[in-house]
């Protein structure tokens, strides 16, 4: 497993780039880059909640470590969604256990730096970084017209 590290600089508030990260209509929006359809599922953004990124069949599904609103989000995976059935054993849910996806916050005089770091299977890190990249591309531009 490699970790996928990408910063993009957002001229907005952390709450503002919080919201875009975390608001359903939006992530819907950047979530789009890595799949067509993808979406969050999850009984809230605390700590402690589960949270399922799905594109309806297939996903991946997490448990919140870390909820800090305009600091920091971080999802440890548990388990995948295969055919819309929740999956924590078994060779897919195995190579991605452990995994963590983590959204760092810094905001300096209105702008705000968003550091990602996306735990990725090897043979997936070249496609992912560069989805990761034209998702930033949305995130930023949604973040900076709100």
């Amino acid at each position: 497993m490699q970790t996928i590290k990408k910063t993009v600089a957002i001229k907005a508030p952390s709450t503002t780039v919080w919201n875009t990260l975390t608001d359903d209509a939006q992530s819907r929006q950047w979530f789009a880059e890595f799949n067509e359809g993808t979406h969050a599922i999850t009984d809230g953004w605390q700590e402690g909640s589960k949270v399922i990124y799905t594109d309806g069949d297939f996903g991946m599904i997490g448990r919140i470590q870390v909820a800090k609103p305009g600091e920091e989000l971080d999802v440890e995976f548990i388990g995948v969604l295969e055919k819309g059935a929740e999956v924590y054993d078994g060779p897919d849910a195995d190579a991605l256990k452990g995994g963590h996806e983590r959204y760092i916050l810094k905001e300096q005089n209105g702008t705000t730096t968003l550091n990602i770091e996306a735990d990725m299977d090897d043979k997936y890190v070249e496609d992912m970084s560069n989805r990761w990249d034209k998702a930033l591309v949305v995130l930023k531009e949604l973040a900076e017209k709100n």
